[in-house]
């Protein structure tokens, strides 16, 4: 017999009236993208902001939290590109994840493969990652305005199994099979090297990247890794009005 989910705060957000929704079209494909670069930032945001974000399928995180997380690819089906994904901290039940607010990508071709397959609501931009000795810089620029400059320094080489670091799934609100809901995107990681450090932010526009609507607090760290990725074809749809409530999708293509 199963435990009844626990009584814990629920979100009073209306998403739809918030962001874009987005309708993933055809088969989605395993993608295989190689070993890419990750910078992510981690920050604390006010309760009440996030509170007003998230529908009333999800928990808040405790404390409230939000990322900003880039990703230099070098190898995919439609060729180098970097993207960034803003994301705030929930959870589906017990599960951890990150719902996202808005995300960019440096291509065309790389918007519609992210947008098309796993619903993130792709802008095209000029986005940056770079990882010099010291940590990492990471930059999102919008018809032609800075909106995000965020830097990692005394970054610390992680070992063991610290190096596995823990990202969150990311959950899109799209509209799939004709049903509106959170799609989560299934990203599978191979850890290479990892490092933490210091966050830092010298841009971040809240208006461009989350509408206004949430804003970083106190700066938690942020982590910089190497790995291998890889996105499973989609196939959970969550609820966005009901704790726990999952549509399974149908098998998607696998090679």
């Amino acid at each position: 017999m199963s435990n009844p989910y626990l009584n814990h705060p629920v979100g009073h957000g209306d998403l739809t009236a918030i962001l874009p929704v987005v309708t993933p079209s055809g088969s989605s494909p395993l993608v295989e993208l190689g070993k890419v670069d990750i910078h992510c930032g981690l920050f604390e945001m006010p309760y009440a902001e996030v509170m007003a974000v998230l529908p009333p399928s999800l928990h808040p995180s405790t404390p409230v939290y939000g990322s900003l997380t880039f990703y230099r690819v070098y190898h995919s089906p439609v060729g180098a590109f970097e993207f960034a994904v803003m994301g705030i901290g929930c959870r589906n039940t017990i599960k951890p994840r990150m719902l996202t607010l808005s995300a960019f990508a440096s291509t065309e071709a790389s918007a519609k493969l992210l947008r098309d397959n796993w619903g993130f609501p792709c802008e095209v931009a000029d986005v940056r990652v770079r990882q010099p000795y010291h940590g990492a810089v990471s930059e999102i620029t919008l018809n032609s305005k800075c909106i995000a400059r965020m830097r990692t320094e005394d970054a610390e080489f992680l070992l063991g199994m610290a190096r596995a670091v823990r990202y969150p799934q990311a959950i899109n609100l799209s509209k799939v099979d004709g049903k509106l809901g959170l799609l989560q995107v299934d990203m599978v990681y191979d850890y290479d090297q990892s490092y933490r450090g210091r966050l830092i932010f010298d841009t971040f526009d809240a208006e461009a990247i989350t509408g206004g609507r949430v804003h970083p607090t106190d700066l938690i760290a942020s982590t910089v890794v190497t790995a291998g990725l890889q996105i499973k074809p989609r196939r959970i749809l969550l609820d966005l009005d009901h704790v726990g409530g999952v549509t399974k999708l149908a098998e998607a293509v696998t090679a």
